[in-house]
């Protein structure tokens, strides 16, 4: 693995804990606007913030692990980046373990 991916790689790491994170913000938020009586308003603002900014991290994390498959995968990877997209917006969680458990498999593979 060349420093290029390994910084890539961290990267991706870093911003996924991040998004991770955000996720679970979010989610926590929805459901505490949902079991309390707050203004519609301000809510809702918060709400889209939180989710503004786990789909940014969520996006620039993908863009993180695309550059590093590209670097170190010489054939298709276009299935994780679809699951991890795909699975990750509604339910990151899972993505997160998934995609975390795929990549420690290729470093051990390597």
């Amino acid at each position: 693995m060349t420093n290029d991916s390994k910084k890539t790689l961290g990267t991706f790491n870093r911003n996924s804990y991040i998004t991770l994170f955000l996720y679970l913000i979010a989610v926590s938020l929805t459901i505490f606007f949902s079991l309390n009586q707050y203004d519609q308003i301000v809510s809702t603002s918060i709400k889209l913030v939180s989710y503004a900014l786990y789909l940014g991290f969520m996006m620039w994390s993908l863009i993180n692990l695309k550059n590093y498959l590209e670097a170190t995968r010489d054939n298709d990877y276009s299935m994780d980046i679809l699951v991890y997209a795909m699975v990750g917006i509604p339910l990151y969680i899972f993505a997160f373990f998934y995609i975390r458990g795929k990549l420690k498999n290729d470093l051990t593979d390597h």
